[in-house]
């Protein structure tokens, strides 16, 4: 019973081990961050807001229907003396009723309005009380305080805008996750890889050191020479100890980021696959750049924006400025609640307002010229950011395939110094050279890896700079 109850602990302890140890590859690393960092949920809240707020816009240019209710009392006392003398004991309430329909005119500016309503006034007087029943059943208008300007055809656009620049904004945020992510992702593994580096290498060089230990007592070696291998041994230990407290160092910035739990956890990542030569067009690359980046899609919404108050300025700083409120249906009054909608009249109600600038002190011409200014500054801020991106894929891409090129190089160079340092190791091992030649061989082995790895993660990081400028993996 004892030995049982001893395995099921070793085999809980055995499992406990296995759910620690989590492995990832970096794709799957990237797709985690963009779903549980912060700066992910930032975004996405971002985004959703965005998203209601165009929404909103969306809501404001379909018709709207309200229900109005306004009762309201008054009470006004007058002296016999006055000349008001007949409204004294001026005493009412009122309530008024309405049903209205509202659509904004969205071909030519201004709003239509349809509505119905009803108003019923009592009044208090001790010589003549009374009460009156009013209605329009139906009633029709449009308004327009300035008919040569429409302002949701601008409106529209700039919404599209908003929301578009929103949406690229999120996709340039999961970008720079993803960027930060592999930059993280890259030096957590080469930190792990060197420290597999050095523990075998320490392991090596003790290896090597016992058996100096054991020539030097038949005098096969030197003293020389039985130092320098004593020294190679504490120098692998001490690149060692280093490489540890800077892989640990490398794993908790990883695993914050990602918001994972750091306590005992065993991380195992997947060096990550070096894809096929790239061929990338620049032509391409700037073009998907300007397509995508949500700063320039803002410039161009101010722009836009600047567009539209150059309209309304030069709309309002014409000659004539004419502005049009129409109202036409059907009313009536009795004094019954049975014979409000019987005897309908037609009522129109019109105003056309002709304004017309006798003189301003140069108001429209200053407002012309601020919305001029205003224009081409906007179009100036455009253009720079256009030719920062520009400049920004073009150094991003030289800088790719430089790093693609070298990757390929020290992958070559590292398998060479592999073999090299194998060779040397054999012959040393068999006395056929000696520990000088041993020792160059082994650091260039080392330089090849440390170049190696130092290209993979320039690749990868360039890569997916490239990648955040043009929100595209190529």
């Amino acid at each position: 019973m004892k030995r049982i109850i001893t395995l099921a602990f070793a085999f809980s302890g055995l499992l406990a081990s296995v759910l620690q140890a989590q492995t990832l590859t970096m794709d799957q690393t990237i797709r985690l961050a963009q779903d549980s960092t912060i700066e992910a949920h930032v975004s996405t809240d971002a985004l959703m807001k965005a998203r209601w707020e165009y929404e909103q816009f969306l809501a404001q240019r379909r018709p709207q229907v309200s229900f109005a209710l306004s009762p309201g009392y008054q009470k006004i006392s007058f002296e016999p003396a006055t000349y008001f003398y007949k409204l004294r004991n001026y005493n009412m309430f009122n309530a008024f009723a309405e049903l209205r329909m509202e659509q904004k005119a969205l071909g030519i500016g201004g709003e239509f309005y349809a509505s119905t309503g009803a108003l019923w006034t009592r009044y208090f007087s001790q010589d003549d009380p009374s009460r009156l029943f009013s209605t329009v059943p139906v009633g029709v208008g449009y308004s327009n305080d300035l008919i040569s300007y429409n302002p949701y055809k601008w409106e529209k656009e700039l919404n599209e805008l908003k929301l578009s620049a929103s949406e690229k904004e999120y996709r340039h945020s999961l970008g720079t996750i993803a960027l930060e992510t592999v930059k993280l992702y890259v030096k957590c593994y080469v930190a792990m890889a060197e420290y597999d580096i050095w523990v075998s290498n320490s392991k090596v060089a003790g290896e090597l050191l016992d058996i100096g230990k054991e020539k030097y007592n038949i005098a096969s070696i030197s003293k020389n020479e039985l130092s320098a291998l004593e020294l190679q041994s504490l120098n692998a230990e001490n690149s060692l100890f280093n490489a540890k407290a800077q892989m640990e160092d490398a794993r908790s910035r990883l695993l914050s980021y990602l918001n994972m739990d750091d306590s005992g956890q065993e991380l195992n990542l997947v060096a990550p696959d070096v894809p096929a030569y790239k061929s990338i067009s620049l032509e391409e690359a700037v073009a998907l750049a300007k397509a995508n980046n949500p700063e320039y899609i803002r410039n161009y919404e101010q722009v836009v924006s600047a567009r539209q108050q150059a309209d309304r300025a030069k709309a309002q700083g014409r000659l004539l400025r004419m502005g049009v409120d129409l109202n036409l249906g059907l009313q009536s009054t009795s004094d019954a609640l049975g014979g409000i909608y019987a005897g309908q009249q037609p009522y129109m109600i019109g105003s056309l307002t002709l304004r017309i600038p006798i003189f301003d002190g140069g108001l429209a011409r200053s407002r012309n010229k601020v919305a001029q200014y205003g224009l081409d500054h906007a179009e100036d801020v455009r253009r720079e950011a256009a030719r920062k991106i520009e400049l920004d894929v073009k150094v991003a891409l030289r800088e790719f395939n430089i790093q693609q090129d070298l990757l390929l190089r020290t992958a070559r160079a590292l398998a060479l110094a592999d073999e090299s340092f194998e060779l040397a190791q054999d012959l040393y091992m068999n006395g056929e050279t000696d520990i000088n030649t041993f020792i160059l061989a082994q650091s260039r082995k080392d330089d090849a890896h440390s170049n190696y790895l130092n290209s993979l993660t320039g690749f990868w990081v360039s890569y997916y700079t490239l990648c955040m400028l043009c929100d595209k993996e190529f």
